[in-house]
């Protein structure tokens, strides 16, 4: 399922065409048009009940591209996309063609690569085996398949 059918219909509202542009000029990405249509909707977002095929780590939320003002995942959360990526030009482990655009419950991030669009999992414990082979940790070959990817999260603590 898409990931636009599990963003919070609560979540702040989407940026305009103009302000896609200017953030991305600013922070030297471009992105594809999925996560564009993406941020139309929403400027960040909690994800609703949803996970990745295979893995148990349900999905959190979509970054904001920038928090200006109010911040849209609520004020204990200013991470952004913006934020993200001036840390990662700090301290260079992780190159900047990696553009973070979700996270999980684990606060594990998803990244989409701008050199070949597929996406890309890095679990904080498993750095190292990113920074010696980033392949290991490619999960969808682009956005779309990532999308195929997801489906809804059943939470079977009912016993």
């Amino acid at each position: 399922m898409p990931l636009h059918e599990f963003l919070d219909p609560e979540a702040a509202a989407g940026l305009t065409p103009e302000e896609i542009a200017d953030a991305e000029q600013r922070l030297g990405i471009r992105l594809p048009e999925k996560l564009r249509q993406l941020y139309l909707q929403h400027n960040g977002s909690y994800l609703r009940s949803c996970v990745i095929d295979g893995e148990e780590m349900p999905l959190c939320s979509l970054y904001p591209l920038y928090t200006e003002g109010k911040t849209p995942l609520g004020e204990n959360n200013d991470l952004s996309v913006a934020l993200l990526l001036e840390w990662q030009e700090r301290d260079g482990f992780i190159p900047m063609q990696y553009v973070p655009f979700c996270d999980d419950d684990a606060g594990d991030i998803y990244y989409y690569s701008m050199e070949n669009g597929a996406v890309y999992y890095i679990m904080h414990e498993f750095f190292d085996e990113f920074e010696s082979d980033p392949e290991s940790c490619r999960v969808a070959d682009s956005l779309e398949a990532f999308d195929a990817m997801i489906t809804a999260y059943e939470d079977d603590d009912s016993d």
